[in-house]
């Protein structure tokens, strides 16, 4: 399902860059956010959290910004196989 969209210049960290514009300010209620291995990085793994979002993204096998916060929910293997 397609929620928004955003055109952005390629630059490498542009798609973590836009998904965060689209998610907006803080919200109270808690959200998720689906995403493939390149969204596996601290800072954008910290950035959602900070807005009340919990990071439904693909591990990566080696130094991965996913812990056990976000893959004890029944939900996150919903997003697709994490290898």
């Amino acid at each position: 399902m397609i929620v928004n969209v955003c055109a952005t210049a390629a630059t490498g960290t542009a798609e973590r860059e836009a998904a965060v514009i689209m998610l907006g300010p803080r919200q109270r209620r808690r959200r998720t956010l689906g995403g493939d291995k390149n969204y596996d990085v601290p800072s954008f793994v910290e950035t959602t959290r900070d807005l009340n979002v919990t990071p439904h993204v693909a591990q990566k096998v080696q130094f991965t910004a996913i812990d056990g916060r976000t893959t004890c929910h029944p939900g996150y293997t919903t997003y697709g196989r994490q290898d």
